[in-house]
């Protein structure tokens, strides 16, 4: 073999290599026993808070809701604003709950 197949070979070798690593870095978002990709669902959820804090830095109305959403599994996926920065719609997005859960 030449040395520029060698060379060649081994940029081969070290590119599926971190192709593999890198696919290995990502995290796969499944339940356990899961197999596939997971499903999806999503809600929509308008919202008209303040999202900054109060006086008080007791949370805002956003920040609650946030964290009620996020307790039942669901995480923003996007905001949509609505005629201004303090209201619009929240998208949220969790994985698909069998109908068992």
């Amino acid at each position: 073999m030449t040395a520029l197949g060698s060379r060649m070979l081994a940029a081969l070798a070290t590119s599926l290599l971190l192709v593999l690593v890198g696919l290995a870095a990502f995290p796969r978002a499944q339940k356990p026993g899961m197999v596939g990709p997971p499903q999806w669902e999503y809600k929509t959820v308008p919202y008209y808070f303040n999202s900054l804090p109060t006086a008080d830095d007791s949370p805002s109305k956003l920040v609650e809701r946030l964290n009620r959403e996020g307790a039942d599994g669901w995480e923003v996926a996007d905001f949509i604003p609505e005629g201004g920065p303090t209201s619009g719609r929240m998208i949220f997005k969790r994985i698909k709950q069998s109908p068992a859960e």
